[in-house]
């Protein structure tokens, strides 16, 4: 496994506008990747979310916007590890090819223009629905599982 992620580092190292760390060749890559950051994606496996944002909080940029891609992982409790603003998403696999929709619920340090710059880096896949975080859950469901129901479907 490793060497895949070394691999996939060095593929990527050579893209224009990209730095890439792995944690193989750089042991702090997720803090030296927060530098000068200012929208941080957090794409983990949610039980390691707390754990990430505890790892990086103090080498966040004080402007920095944490927006999370993690299914389950409450807005409550992003906020009880670091300072900045935070933000839950859940884009849908549609996304890939720009026909995605996004769910975002903000948390309560995020201001209007936070919540624009958030909504506008989804907007470049798709759709964004803004909802409170209480429909979150029922979002990803249905926007999750309707476009794998649609192609179940088509293949039969």
């Amino acid at each position: 496994m490793t060497s895949v992620l070394h691999t996939r580092e060095s593929s990527l190292r050579s893209l224009p506008g990209v730095t890439s760390l792995s944690h193989e060749t750089t042991p702090d890559a997720n803090r030296a990747a927060l530098r000068d950051a200012r929208l941080v994606l957090v794409g983990v496996k949610p039980a390691m979310v707390p754990d990430l944002l505890r790892e990086i909080a103090d080498a966040l940029e004080p402007e920095a916007l944490i927006v999370s891609v993690a299914a389950g992982v409450t807005i409550q409790t992003m906020e009880s590890i670091v300072p900045n603003p935070v933000f839950r998403t859940m884009p849908n696999t549609p996304s890939v090819v720009r026909r995605g929709v996004t769910g975002l619920a903000a948390g309560s340090r995020a201001s209007a223009a936070d919540t624009a710059l958030v909504r506008a880096l989804f907007e470049t896949v798709g759709a964004v629905v803004e909802v409170p975080e209480q429909q979150m859950n029922a979002l990803s469901t249905i926007s999750g599982s309707g476009p794998a129901y649609v192609f179940f479907l088509i293949e039969r």
